[in-house]
């Protein structure tokens, strides 16, 4: 019984996170949706939109992601990070990343 409902309450959790973590990808996108390129950014606006949009619909589908490479977009002076230094959204970025990285923790 409760083998039954500790696997219940983490299935539960988790799909509480996969609905967070989809909901913060799906904000990441719109900001990059608006943004423009960034020559320090090391992937363009589209690469780095195909991948937000492939992990989304992975999560959705309850399959697996590449958390390497979302983490790699995410991470300090990297994708994500100098495309909102140059489209000046970097307070929003600070907290998805921070959201991100605690999500995905759960997620993985």
């Amino acid at each position: 019984m409760w083998s039954y409902l500790k696997t219940w309450l983490l299935q539960r959790r988790l799909s509480k996170a996969q609905q967070r973590l989809i909901e913060v990808l799906e904000q990441t996108k719109l900001y990059i949706a608006q943004s423009e390129e960034s020559i320090y950014s090391p992937f363009t606006l589209t690469e780095i939109a195909s991948d937000l949009s492939r992990a989304i619909e992975s999560l959705k589908a309850g399959h697996s992601i590449d958390t390497s490479l979302l983490q790699m977009h995410f991470a300090p002076a990297s994708s994500i990070q100098e495309t909102a230094l140059n489209a000046g959204w970097v307070d929003p970025y600070l907290d998805l990343s921070r959201q991100f990285d605690e999500l995905i923790e759960v997620v993985s």
